[in-house]
C-alpha cells in the first residue's frame, strides 16, 4: 500500500473523504484474502471508512471485481494518464454527486462491462 491521502474533487461531495492511493499484491498472494485485510485495514486507518475513493486503471478486472466485491461504485469521473485520455476510472462506497438521487453509475457504465473494455 503506498499511501492515503485526502481527496479534493469541486463538483463532487468528496468532502470529508479519503482516497486510498494505492494497493498492490503480488500475483501469487492474490485471491488469498490479503488485498481485501489491507484494504479494509487502510479503510479503517482514514478515519472514514465509508467515505472512501479509489482510482483504477479501465479495462483492470481483478481491480473491478475486487472493488465492487468491497461494495464500490463508478463515479463517472475519469482522469488521464500519461496522455490516455480516461485511462483511470473513481469508484467510491458512498453516493459522490452533490443533491443526487443517487445513480452510482452516473456514466451509464456498470463494473462489469468496464472490466471487460481494453
Amino acid at each position: 500500500m503506498r499511501g492515503i491521502r485526502k481527496s479534493r474533487a469541486a463538483a463532487f461531495n468528496v468532502s470529508r473523504a479519503a482516497e486510498v492511493a494505492a494497493l498492490y499484491v503480488l500475483k501469487q498472494y492474490q485471491g488469498c484474502g490479503i488485498g481485501r485485510r489491507l484494504f479494509e485495514e487502510a479503510m479503517a486507518a482514514t478515519g472514514v471508512p465509508n467515505r472512501i475513493v479509489v482510482w483504477m486503471f479501465r479495462g483492470n478486472a481483478r481491480a473491478c471485481a475486487f472493488y465492487e466485491h468491497m461494495g464500490f461504485h463508478l463515479t463517472g469521473r475519469t482522469q488521464d494518464v500519461d496522455g490516455v485520455a480516461g485511462a483511470e476510472v473513481e469508484l467510491a462506497n458512498f453516493d459522490t454527486l452533490v443533491g443526487a438521487a443517487g445513480d452510482p453509475e452516473a456514466n451509464g457504465e456498470k463494473l462489469a462491462d468496464l472490466a471487460r473494455r481494453r
